[in-house]
């Protein structure tokens, strides 16, 4: 604990001793973000937000690090085969049984690939993941649609000089709940964007812009308008000698469009952390931007790591947290879960992804004029 905040506590200590027991909980679980009385004045209007990073099925660094022409051609063909041996409908399947698990009202996606690779016969196999995910919950008697998508990367654009034998893009997208009974959000609007501040690739087979950008929809609930916005931050701080976090760059982007006083949910990839001084999206995102975190508030001493396991995804441990969500404003966080983080069969695939996911739930409060409200849900690629 900071000195003037135990100076703090030691001055009120007798206030905080007498309050109900009830509000010392709320206290203690860090629900900071809004007094309690939000959710008390909004009994029963909660909603549920998730954050999934799909994983692309495949460590693509080797392609990018690779020096000669030989070498590109067994990366390739190495990633492409890691992508069909890490089953992608199979996973996708695994994703549809954690959203029926849960029943989110919406779903923010990363790394939701499409990829069209060759076989050696001539044929073609197809992996969709959205669509997977889609088509799992329908098999289900759930019904999810996309409200909005952004491709960042297409290699069929970035590569056209340098003809592969796959066609692979990288996307965000927001799924919303759309069976009958869930009334809660309705869609307003939609929206795309990508960062200005982007790494850059050099590779043999050209200069490679993985872009990462955001996709929010506008939403009502209840009579209340609010933004749901779903982002996936840069992974690494740029190559050579003087490192360049991106995280940052592209947290202040994101903080400079959000509408000022409107409520916002951003769930997104945030590839940051506060222990790690290159990559401190997650950081500004909260302390320039007035985020709470929700999970160290809802679950403290409990270091809730998301990522990651290994890329064939038959081990590894999960040693570090970037899948987030926090707060600020008139939204009170009433859960924090994780999905994904036990295997889910014997051998690889072991698990849907190599990240855990986050599902968090609010409570709808009342929004006096002039104050906003955020919720951000996150992770990693």
């Amino acid at each position: 604990m900071r000195p003037a905040l135990r100076l703090r506590v030691r001055r009120f200590l007798a206030t905080l001793l007498a309050l109900p027991l009830a509000l010392l909980v709320g206290t203690a679980t860090g629900a900071v973000a809004a007094p309690p009385s939000a959710a008390q004045a909004m009994p029963g209007r909660h909603l549920e937000g998730m954050t999934r990073n799909l994983y692309l099925g495949a460590d693509l660094t080797p392609l990018v690090s690779a020096k000669t022409p030989d070498a590109v051609q067994m990366a390739i063909g190495a990633i492409l085969g890691q992508v069909v041996a890490s089953d992608p409908p199979k996973r996708m399947a695994w994703v549809a049984d954690e959203i029926a698990a849960q029943r989110p009202d919406l779903v923010g996606l990363q790394e939701a690939a499409l990829w069209h690779i060759q076989t050696p016969a001539g044929g073609t196999i197809t992996y969709d993941f959205t669509q997977l995910v889609i088509d799992a919950l329908a098999a289900q008697g759930l019904h999810y649609r996309v409200a909005v998508t952004q491709t960042n990367f297409d290699s069929a654009v970035q590569l056209a000089g340098a003809p592969l034998p796959a066609r692979f893009a990288d996307r965000d997208v927001i799924l919303v709940n759309a069976d009958a009974g869930t009334p809660e959000v309705r869609v307003l609007d939609k929206g795309a964007a990508h960062y200005a501040s982007q790494l850059v690739f050099p590779t043999l087979l050209g200069a490679v812009d993985f872009a990462r950008g955001y996709v929010y929809v506008d939403v009502k609930s209840w009579g209340r308008t609010w933004r749901f916005v779903n982002t996936h931050f840069e992974a690494y701080p740029g190559f050579g000698p003087m490192p360049h976090d991106y995280t940052s760059d592209q947290a202040r982007e994101l903080l400079s469009v959000l509408p000022a006083g409107m409520p916002t949910v951003i769930a997104g990839d945030l590839n940051s952390r506060r222990d790690n001084p290159l990559l401190q999206g997650a950081a500004v995102l909260m302390d320039e931007g007035g985020f709470a975190d929700a999970w160290t508030g809802l679950h403290p001493g409990d270091p809730g790591y998301t990522c990651c396991r290994a890329g064939n995804l038959a081990g590894g441990e999960l040693d570090e947290r970037i899948d987030y969500v926090v707060t600020r404003g008139d939204v009170v966080p009433t859960s924090a879960a994780r999905v994904g983080v036990e295997p889910v069969a014997a051998t690889a695939p072991r698990w849907p992804s190599d990240h855990a996911g986050v599902v968090a739930g609010i409570a709808v409060g009342p929004q006096p004029k002039g104050v906003g409200t955020g919720l951000l849900v996150g992770s990693r690629s």
